[in-house]
């Protein structure tokens, strides 16, 4: 199986969990989805090259990832936010980064706390003793709101995203990660 469909096949059952959870969830206990939020989050990330030429020998690398947002809320399933999700490496003295700004659109598709994410935006690459180059990105996401409060007002949030770019040999980012959310 090659790379970028493991990696889909580990994001799908990382989803999979998320609505797991999400249908123990006990009753009555949901967000609160209104006015102004925004959010956070750490966790591992998988980079790779979706047109790698074959001289490359491309692997995929995995480093330190995250992500914050802000943004508000026009109605109970729909947020809209300003964000960004990065990811970084440091070996040998060797740094690499990828980054995506976007706008965000947040759906929750029914009366629970899962959601799933769509954005487009910047994209940046960069290394050390490299150029930073630049050019377009799109992320598709999925995750879920634990509320830990009982107002709703904060949430732990696991999630998983993939970020695809229109970079040279069309770099991606397989994220996993869990977050803190607040209202």
């Amino acid at each position: 199986m090659r790379t970028p469909n493991r990696c889909l096949a580990l994001a799908a059952a990382f989803t999979i969990a998320l609505a797991s959870g999400a249908a123990a969830q006990e009753e009555g206990k949901t967000n609160n989805r209104n006015g102004l939020w925004g959010g956070f989050g750490l966790g591992y990330g998988i980079v790779g090259v979706l047109d790698c030429p074959s001289s490359f020998g491309c692997d995929t690398e995995g480093g330190l990832s995250g992500n914050a947002h802000i943004g508000f809320t026009p109605s109970n399933s729909i947020r809209l936010a300003i964000g960004s999700n990065a990811w970084t490496k440091s070996e040998d003295g060797f740094n690499s980064n990828l980054g995506v700004y976007s706008a965000q659109v947040y759906f929750y598709p029914g009366e629970k706390d899962f959601f799933l994410l769509g954005g487009a935006g910047l994209a940046l690459a960069g290394c050390s003793g490299c150029d930073t180059e630049t050019g377009g990105g799109f992320l598709i996401g999925a995750g879920y709101d634990f509320p830990i409060n009982s107002s709703g007002s904060l949430a732990l949030t696991p999630y998983v995203n993939w970020i695809v770019t229109t970079l040279e040999y069309t770099p991606y980012l397989l994220q996993f990660g869990l977050g803190l959310t607040f209202n």
